[in-house]
């Protein structure tokens, strides 16, 4: 009618189940290669609260109950949403283990930092 032609494409079912695909993941980045890792990491006092009633993912646990915050573990595959999560916490988090993650984090923020200098 105006030029336009249907594309057909078949559908493939992958017998794929979203809960148990998606279930070591932070958000939808899921690689086949990587395994979960236990993610351990501190957050403030003042931010402590909402993490216990907003957990990052449904394994996590509360490890230790300190003073200036709360220690924390999650066993998830390190992706790009789990370094988003972290980062929005900026100077209210701090990443414990693994320390290639930390590595990474600490990175990310020197770049950032670099963002802001005169």
């Amino acid at each position: 009618m105006f030029g336009h032609s249907i594309t057909i494409i078949n559908y493939i079912d992958k017998n794929i189940v979203g809960d148990h695909f998606f279930k070591e993941v932070i958000g939808v980045t899921v690689s086949q290669r990587n395994r979960p890792m236990n993610v351990i990491f501190w957050i403030d006092k003042n931010n402590a609260p909402y993490v216990k009633t907003k957990p990052f993912h449904h394994s996590q646990e509360i490890i230790e109950e300190l003073e200036d915050g709360t220690v924390f573990k999650i066993s998830v595959q390190i992706n790009f949403e789990l370094e988003r999560v972290i980062l929005g916490f900026g100077e209210s988090i701090k990443i414990i283990q693994p320390t290639k993650l930390k590595k990474k984090i600490i990175h990310k923020l020197r770049i950032a930092y670099k963002n802001y200098e005169e």
